[in-house]
């Protein structure tokens, strides 16, 4: 599997933290497990070019047999679903910085929309990745919980002054019962992480105020 740079947007210093590139001209492997470990921990932009399917070349051989699925959340997150099915299989991604071919940007699509329903069901989405990933497989099963943790309370504190919030609070008290008790026994996971997590959703004042925290010092650095 071949990943190009599609756009350009300069992100290479986000994608240097996590050891991806080191250099423009350097061309990095990746093994199956780096690549979901950053499909599911990788944070903003660089979670957007491990989760989408529009800057990858995949091998025919490699998705002859994976296809697209038809969700019952209509479609929304299906690149990071088909992703992770595909990532399972592989053994080696490279990511390389040319340009191998280019996209357009559409105002309508996904990705511009604010908070909608849509976007409030990529936590159900996500619990359908933790569906297809083997039960034996708890190391990778443990990165997906992590971001369907971190959705479910990140879902519920961006929707809290909106009409959807309900819907997300629902999602989240469903999605809770049915794999608190997989969280909390997959050794996988660091204790303080899901200590952190657990807190964060099922105390929402808690929620809150920690991610005000998080906004106010990302504000005050802006201002430095």
């Amino acid at each position: 599997m071949l990943w190009g740079k599609i756009r350009d947007l300069s992100n290479y210093e986000k994608l240097r933290e996590i050891n991806i590139i080191i250099d423009k001209d350097i061309v990095k492997e990746l093994s199956s497990d780096s690549s979901i470990k950053y499909l599911y921990l990788a944070k903003g932009e660089v979670y957007t070019y491990f989760s989408v399917v529009w800057n990858k070349l995949y091998t025919r051989k490699l998705i002859n047999n994976v296809l697209f699925k038809s969700l019952p959340t209509k479609d929304v997150a299906q690149d990071l679903e088909y992703n992770s099915r595909v990532y399972q299989q592989t053994t080696k991604a490279i990511l390389c910085t040319s340009r191998l071919y280019y996209y357009i940007q559409r105002p309508s699509s996904f990705q511009h929309q604010g908070i909608s329903l849509r976007w409030i069901n990529v936590v159900q989405a996500t619990y359908l990745c933790l569906c297809d990933i083997p039960k034996s497989n708890k190391k990778y099963r443990s990165y997906c919980l992590r971001f369907l943790y971190h959705m479910m309370y990140g879902r519920c504190y961006w929707s809290r002054n909106t009409s959807y919030h309900q819907a997300a609070l629902d999602n989240q008290k469903h999605y809770l019962k049915c794999t608190i008790k997989e969280f909390v026994s997959n050794l996988h996971i660091p204790i303080i992480v899901k200590i952190g997590l657990i807190i964060l959703n099922y105390i929402p004042l808690l929620s809150i105020c920690w991610i005000s925290t998080l906004e106010w010092i990302v504000r005050l650095k802006n201002r430095i």
